[in-house]
């Protein structure tokens, strides 16, 4: 069945789809020139109602074809800190390009560079802002908005730091609460689809959803919803045929004998 979601009432408050002339280039030129051809392989279907995806993270370039490509609409959660100009900066440099080849250079580049990276992420990408702090109610409502005007949202949940296995690092649990926000504002029961991105392929496969249990507390529900994607994710790519595993801690290349999904 077609995505019931693809007509947004206002896209260009909801998504990325900003009207005028510099954000059709921009979007053309993500879409041909940064992205490139992508398959979509929805092994359960495609979603039929407005949901979340739940996703591995491939640094900009994976994150970005969901973003352009996926036939619907998608907002997509993103750090708080790299929509103020300030904060941006500091993200940048102590984070997004410590330690990489040719950080001396990106560091002389960012006085010119971060006024446009945060002006595309608040002003094209048009990211739900995630706060680490009592300003997180802001990210749900501001999420649950989105779901009701018929918009996917997109989370890349994992922690750095903490590496998983070869395919993710560990996820955050708070994204699990969105589905009781949701079922407290709309009454429906809100989807999570695990989704991983395989860059070097040019493919995203969905997986079979997992749904918010209203019967039971979140306390009960937060970690299985968590643990869940976490093991979907990682089923789905060593599914595939061997290839590299672009992550956000390093590039793994799955080996053939690697487990395989029944």
């Amino acid at each position: 069945m077609e995505n019931s979601n693809i007509n947004t009432p206002n896209p260009t408050k909801y998504t990325h789809l900003k009207s005028g002339l510099l954000a059709r280039f921009i979007n053309f030129f993500m879409k041909r020139i940064v992205v490139g051809k992508t398959e979509f392989i929805f092994h359960h279907g495609k979603p039929e109602n407005p949901s979340v995806f739940i996703c591995n993270h491939t640094r900009a370039k994976g994150p970005l074809a969901l973003q352009y490509l996926y036939p619907g609409d998608i907002r997509t959660w993103s750090n708080s800190k790299l929509i103020e100009r300030k904060s941006c900066y500091d993200q940048f440099k102590n984070n997004i390009i410590k330690n990489i080849r040719g950080e001396k250079l990106f560091r002389l580049l960012l006085p010119i560079g971060i006024p446009i990276v945060n002006w595309y992420y608040k002003k094209q990408l048009n990211c739900i802002p995630v706060y680490h702090d009592m300003s997180v109610i802001k990210t749900f409502n501001n999420s649950v908005e989105t779901l009701i005007n018929g918009v996917n949202v997109a989370i890349y949940p994992e922690i750095k730091e903490t590496v998983k296995n070869e395919v993710i690092s560990d996820f955050a649990t708070g994204f699990s609460y969105l589905g009781f926000y949701y079922f407290r504002k709309t009454g429906k029961i809100l989807q999570y689809y695990p989704v991983y991105i395989a860059q070097t392929l040019r493919q995203i496969h969905f997986g079979k959803p997992i749904a918010y249990n209203p019967e039971l507390s979140m306390k009960e529900q937060s970690l299985s919803i968590t643990e869940y994607l976490e093991n979907s994710i990682t089923e789905l790519a060593r599914s595939l045929p061997p290839h590299k595993i672009i992550t956000v801690y390093g590039d793994y290349k799955i080996h053939a004998d690697s487990p395989k999904r029944s």
